[in-house]
This record gives structure tokens, C-alpha cells and sequence, in this order.
């Protein structure tokens, strides 16, 4: 079966998108903590930001203390998913790429 461009693009974004996800279910349930901590550090400050923006426009109700923080943790999770989301995406065209100039050489 012949995917065309554009079907084929589509179908290398889902995969990828799930690919990320289950990456990073599979190292929250192992408990690679440095591994995430990794990942996610570049990402800590934009997301506390971020969220910080959406609990000042959206104030939370109730919650104590650490009311609005599931709204940072949950922005954070997401910008995280979308880095390794492009870099799954990135690895996915360049080893395409790879293998298309492999195989006009020979």
C-alpha cells in the first residue's frame, strides 16, 4: 500500500505523538527521575510562567496553598511532551532521509 506525502506525514505525526507519550508514561513508571528531570529542566521556568498566566487570568477556586499548582505541573507535562515530541519527529526524518540517500547509492 502506497501512502502519499501527505497521508504518509500524517501518519509519522500520530505515531510520533504517541511514541512521546509512551516514552514518558514508561519513564514516569520506571522512576528514571534524573532521566525526566533531564528533559524537563529546560522547561521549568516557561512553564511556571505560563502557568502563571493562566491561574492570574483564571484564578483557581479553593485548594489551600498550593492552589493553582496543578495547573503549572500540567503545563509543564505538556511542554515537555511537545519536546519530545519534535525531537521523535526530528530523528523520524532524519534516519528517512538517511535511508533515502542509502538507497539511491546503490
Amino acid at each position: 500500500m502506497k501512502l502519499t506525502k501527505r497521508r504518509r506525514l500524517i501518519v509519522e505525526l500520530a505515531a510520533t505523538a504517541i511514541g512521546a507519550f509512551l516514552f514518558l508514561l514508561l519513564l514516569f513508571i520506571t522512576h528514571a527521575n534524573r532521566v525526566l528531570f533531564f528533559i524537563a529542566f529546560p522547561f521549568l521556568r516557561l512553564g511556571i510562567t505560563i502557568g502563571g498566566w493562566i491561574n492570574h487570568a483564571f484564578p483557581p477556586q479553593g485548594g489551600g496553598w498550593f492552589q493553582g499548582l496543578a495547573i503549572i505541573l500540567l503545563v509543564d507535562a505538556i511542554l515537555v511532551w511537545l519536546f519530545v515530541w519534535i525531537v521523535f519527529m526530528f530523528v523520524v526524518k532524519l534516519l528517512e532521509r538517511f535511508i533515502i540517500r542509502k538507497g539511491e547509492k546503490e
